[in-house]
């Protein structure tokens, strides 16, 4: 259900558009599939989210893309 949502708010994001909420969306999402052990997806969603912040220059997302993918490779050793 959270990975549903996420996704919802990913598509309402970019359809108005506002990227630093389809950012977020994208980060949280990432935060999800960590937490299922899916690192490969939890990467992707956090990668699409680094890109896009800093597409529009969004430190503070940035900033917890870079963190979540930092936390990817030390779960990953």
């Amino acid at each position: 259900l959270a990975l549903k949502s996420g996704e919802e708010a990913a598509r309402l994001a970019r359809s108005i558009p506002d990227f630093k909420r389809e950012a977020e969306a994208l980060n949280k999402m990432g935060v999800v599939y960590r937490n299922l052990a899916k690192y490969d997806s939890a990467l992707n969603k956090y990668n699409q989210a680094l890109f896009i912040s800093e597409k529009i220059k969004d430190s503070v997302q940035v900033a917890f893309s870079l963190n979540n993918i930092g936390g990817i490779y030390r779960l990953e050793g």
